[in-house]
């Protein structure tokens, strides 16, 4: 273990990325571990060989066989929207005549009636609306808020998602 994390501390003597602290210890070891001594100048001078060759240039060949198969490693992924805008309209309108139907299920009773009869009716209606539960109306209104958020969330998202693909 030891003598990997002298080989480790060699490259990055060379690379010259150690902190002021470790270069201090590792010039400190150095100077009285032998072994570490040797290993570094070999490291040096395999460094300056490696510097001195030029680097090969890959073949027309291989360079296409790499091309031709970046396709197969990236796939194109297909970004569907969670909710379609139809689904989204359904959504609030189901939750209109849900709303609709329930205020009407609370004035069954009333009567019907034609004139000021007709005042009075609406009149009711207005007062049981009032008299419904706000628990009730909080459901009513968090459910339209969180069709709509998902609606807008995977819009963002989706606009997000694309312009970082191209």
């Amino acid at each position: 273990m030891e003598e990997n994390q002298d080989i480790k501390r060699v490259w990055t003597q060379l690379d010259g990325a150690l902190n002021e602290k470790e270069q201090a210890d590792f010039l400190q070891k150095l100077q009285e571990d032998p072994e570490l001594s040797a290993a570094f100048a070999e490291a040096q001078q395999l460094e300056a060989h490696l510097k001195e060759v030029e680097a090969d240039e890959p073949s027309m060949r291989f360079t296409a066989n790499v091309l031709d198969q970046l396709p197969v490693l990236y796939k194109k992924v297909s970004v569907e929207p969670v909710l379609s805008q139809q689904s989204l309209w359904r959504g609030v309108l189901l939750l209109l005549a849900s709303v609709l139907l329930s205020f009407t299920a609370a004035l069954s009773g009333t009567g019907t009636g034609s004139g000021e009869n007709s005042f009075i009716q609406w009149q009711s209606y207005l007062d049981k609306f009032m008299g419904l539960p706000s628990s009730a109306l909080m459901i009513a209104a968090l459910t339209g808020f969180c069709i709509v958020s998902v609606f807008a969330i995977d819009q963002v998202l989706k606009k997000r998602f694309l312009s970082k693909r191209t």
